[in-house]
C-alpha cells in the first residue's frame, strides 16, 4: 500500500511504553464527528460490520498471498545488517488510542538518534540498501496487515500518525481520529508526501465525513495506480517534513472552531475517563 511518509513521519521515534490515549473530544462530540452529514447511526454501524469484515478476509488474503515476499523480506532485513526484522513505533488511532505500528525496518537500528530526527529525504544515508527496495515498493507495510487483524487498523482510512503531531492538531484536525486509521488513504491517493500535511488533514476529514463503502473501493482501485506510477514517495525538494507548523497554524486561524486563539491544541484533548467502548472494529 502506499506509503504515508504520508503520510507519517519515518522510523525516528524509539518504541514507546504503553502511554493514555489522547481523546478527541468527548463521547456526544465524537459520536457526531463519526456521521458524515448524511448518515445514520444504525447506516453506520451497519457500514462498520460490513467494513470489518472486509478488513479481516482482505488481510487474511493480504498475508497469504503475500507470505513468500514477507519470508523474502525478513530474510533480506536480517542478512544486511542483523537488526531486527520489524520496526515498531507508538501511533495514534481511532479515538486518540495509542498503538504499536508493525513495519519492515528499512533505516539502520538507533536511526532516531542519528540525523535530522523525523525528517527524512531521498538519500537519506539512515536508509538500508534493502530498506530502499522496501520503500519503493511499498512492501515495508505489509506487516500491518497484522495490525487489520488485531483491529486497530482498517484497509482504508486515514494513515496513522505519531503523538507528537497529533498534539498539535486543531479540535477540527482531530475529526481524523473518529475512524479507525487505514494502511491505505484518501490523502494517499491524492498526493502523498507532494502534499503538506495540513493539506493531507483537510483531505481525511473529508473522508470521514463522506466515507462509504464505494469510496473504499475507489481508493484501492487508485492505491494499486499510485503503487504502480510510484508518485509522492518524497515531498518538495525530495524531503519528507514533521507536521507543517505553519499549514497547521494557518488551519488553525481559518477554521470554524470554537477555540479561542490562545487556545493550544493539547488543551483539546479531554481525558481519557470520558471515554467510552471503541465503536465498531
Amino acid at each position: 500500500m502506499p506509503r504515508q511518509r504520508e503520510s507519517s513521519p519515518e522510523e525516528a521515534v524509539p518504541t514507546l511504553a504503553p502511554r493514555p490515549p489522547i481523546p478527541t473530544a468527548d463521547r456526544a462530540a465524537t459520536a457526531d464527528a463519526q456521521l458524515g452529514p448524511a448518515t445514520c447511526s444504525r447506516c453506520d454501524r451497519r457500514d462498520r460490520r460490513v467494513k470489518r469484515a472486509v478488513d479481516i478476509s482482505g488481510a487474511l488474503a493480504g498475508l497469504i498471498a503475500g507470505a513468500p515476499l514477507l519470508v523474502l523480506a525478513a530474510i533480506a532485513i536480517q542478512a544486511e545488517d542483523g537488526g531486527p526484522v520489524l520496526f515498531r513505533q507508538e501511533r495514534i488511532g481511532e479515538r486518540g488510542r495509542p498503538f504499536t505500528i508493525l513495519k519492515f525496518r528499512t533505516m539502520v537500528a538507533d536511526a532516531e538518534n542519528k540525523g535530522p530526527g523525523l525528517v527524512t529525504y531521498r538519500g537519506d544515508p539512515r536508509i538500508t540498501r534493502v530498506g530502499r527496495l522496501l520503500r519503493a515498493t511499498s512492501l515495508d507495510e505489509l506487516p500491518q496487515l497484522l495490525n487489520i487483524l488485531r483491529g486497530e487498523m482498517s484497509l482504508v482510512g486515514p494513515r496513522p500518525t505519531v503523538r507528537s503531531q497529533v498534539e498539535r492538531y486543531t479540535s477540527s484536525q482531530l475529526r481524523r481520529l473518529s475512524v479507525p486509521p487505514g494502511l491505505a488513504g484518501w490523502a494517499q491517493v491524492n498526493g502523498r508526501n507532494s502534499v503538506p500535511w495540513s493539506r493531507r488533514i483537510e483531505l481525511d476529514v473529508w473522508y470521514v465525513d463522506h466515507r462509504s463503502i464505494r469510496l473504499d473501493l475507489l481508493i484501492i482501485l487508485r492505491t494499486i495506480r499510485t503503487l504502480v506510477l510510484g508518485s509522492g514517495t518524497y515531498g518538495a525538494g525530495g524531503r519528507n517534513e514533521d507536521l507543517d507548523s505553519a499549514g497547521v497554524a494557518h488551519s488553525a486561524a481559518t477554521s470554524h472552531d470554537t477555540e479561542s486563539p490562545t487556545t493550544s491544541p493539547r488543551s483539546l484533548l479531554v481525558r481519557p475517563a470520558s471515554y467510552g467502548p471503541p465503536v465498531g472494529g
